[in-house]
């Protein structure tokens, strides 16, 4: 089977339209205290929105809500986005299903690890430190 051509892109934020039919509904961003927005302001945007075209300037966010939300809050006005290409609804939401379940979070003690690597390698003395350096809104025990 051909894989589709996916484009990465910068799309302006006024042409995405957030998928009305997403299941998460608390995105957990409530101000500009959150992790994630703090996170794009200091350092950009890392991992791309992934959404479909709809028509010649207009896309269907299917994954990235949070960071989607998070550039609105910034006021910016372009987010670079992976274009997948127009297709049916089923296959729109086997798309996202696929993009956001295909993920695997840290076990603890791999992120324990990498906690203590960040705490060791910028000289942070203490939690509360290396919990506002991540932008975490309570010390990390």
């Amino acid at each position: 089977m051909k894989e589709p051509k996916i484009l990465p892109l910068e799309i302006p934020l006024e042409q995405i339209q957030p998928d009305t039919y997403q299941p998460r509904k608390d995105l957990g961003i409530k101000d500009k205290k959150n992790s994630l927005l703090r996170s794009l302001k200091d350092h950009g945007l890392r991992q791309p929105l992934a959404v479909v075209r709809l028509g010649k300037d207009k896309f269907r966010l299917i994954d990235g809500h949070r960071r989607y939300k998070c550039a609105e809050l910034l006021e910016w006005n372009t987010i670079r986005c992976e274009i997948h290409p127009e297709t049916n609804e089923g296959e729109i939401k086997r798309i996202r299903f696929n993009l956001q379940n295909n993920r695997r979070s840290w076990r603890p003690t791999e992120r324990a690890q990498e906690v203590n690597q960040i705490k060791k390698s910028t000289n942070l003395r203490t939690n509360k430190e290396l919990a506002e350096y991540l932008h975490y809104p309570e010390p990390m025990n």
